[in-house]
């Protein structure tokens, strides 16, 4: 259960990372440089989304393991008594 959730949160972390794309050179125009303006503002605000949606999975991520941590000790402990 908890591998699956961690390669779940893994694949879409990579899924996010390789999505965003690179632009053509365009001619330098004001036109032009609006539009790249534009469209970087809609990249960095969708970024934003994404950088919290990681964040967010890797806060579970962090618990999954502090969880995973606490069931190997509870076991060691009672293992040992």
């Amino acid at each position: 259960m908890l591998r699956n959730e961690l390669e779940q949160i893994v694949q879409e972390i990579q899924k996010v990372a390789t999505s965003r794309a690179c632009y053509p050179h365009s001619h330098g125009t004001r036109a032009n440089f609006r539009k790249t303006m534009e469209q970087l503002e809609q990249n960095h605000a969708a970024m934003r989304e994404d950088v919290d949606s990681i964040k967010f999975k890797m806060d579970k991520l962090l618990e999954l393991f502090q969880t995973l941590g606490t069931k190997e000790n509870t076991t060691r402990l009672e293992e040992n008594t």
